[in-house]
């Protein structure tokens, strides 16, 4: 693989390195560079929905914290988790998008609060672990993927 960590990299050791944090575990970490995508796979699912709005924000705010360069594919990565965190974000405001739609101003209101608490949340934990971050990352930039086992040895609980 590469030996220097880019966005992707950091983009899903994000995301997992506040799963591990926020209890949820780490089964495996995967990064394809030829399709520009990753995928985090968890132990179990978050414990609160808090947590799962955190884990889903991790990798974007990650790139915007470690990646000095933007990348056109990072885009497309934050549209993927968006979505998802529009859900979670609704689902925690007490809102259920999919049977009600759109949320009225209050509790769009409530859901942009929530969003920049948990953005600013997920900041401090990825900075308060950036030595972690840095070390997925430069693992994935050498292998690609981690196990369990691998990731545990990343970020120095192996």
């Amino acid at each position: 693989m590469c030996a220097t960590p880019g966005n992707l990299h950091y983009h899903e050791a994000g995301h997992a390195v506040l799963a591990h944090v926020l209890g949820a575990g780490v089964s495996s970490v995967h990064v394809n560079i030829a399709s520009n995508d990753g995928i985090t796979e968890f132990c179990q699912e978050p414990a609160t929905v808090h947590d799962a709005i955190l884990i889903r924000m991790a990798g974007e705010v990650a790139e915007s914290i470690f990646c000095s360069t933007d990348d056109e594919s990072a885009v497309c990565r934050a549209a993927a988790d968006r979505g998802v965190i529009s859900m979670l974000l609704a689902q925690e405001c007490d809102w259920d998008t999919a049977t009600y739609g759109t949320p009225p101003s209050e509790v769009a209101n409530q859901i942009e609060e929530l969003s920049a608490l948990c953005e600013g949340d997920t900041q401090r934990l990825l900075q308060a672990n950036s030595t972690r971050v840095h070390a997925v990352a430069s693992a994935l930039a050498e292998t690609g993927q981690l196990n369990h086992a691998g990731f545990l040895a990343a970020v120095g609980d192996g």
